[in-house]
């Protein structure tokens, strides 16, 4: 059978053709799966980074509040040190005042 019929030259040309064309579309199935794969891996570093960069910030706004709330209880320190020495004051100033009275 070495000699063939042009029929079967182009049956066999024909499968050729229909064997490439199933391995193309299914190098491009295998390409699509890849890409699909490196996507979803890129949106799941995407996801981490973002939910890591969401702590960092809350974790900012915490320190924030903190810093606040200590230099507010510093002021509140202060100004009851400063009330209650106001007070002294007064309380001497009082003592003086009825001790001159008294005299």
């Amino acid at each position: 059978m070495t000699a063939r019929t042009a029929h079967d030259v182009a049956g066999a040309f024909d499968s050729g053709l229909t064997f490439a064309a199933f391995a193309i579309g299914s190098a491009l199935i295998d390409v699509k799966a890849a890409r699909r794969q490196a996507d979803a891996a890129l949106a799941e570093d995407f996801h981490a980074v973002a939910a890591q960069a969401r702590a960092a910030r809350l974790t900012a706004t915490r320190a924030r509040e903190a810093a606040a709330a200590r230099h507010a209880e510093q002021a509140a320190r202060r100004q009851a040190t400063d009330l209650a020495a106001h007070a002294q004051v007064a309380l001497l100033r009082l003592r003086i005042a009825e001790r001159a009275t008294a005299a």
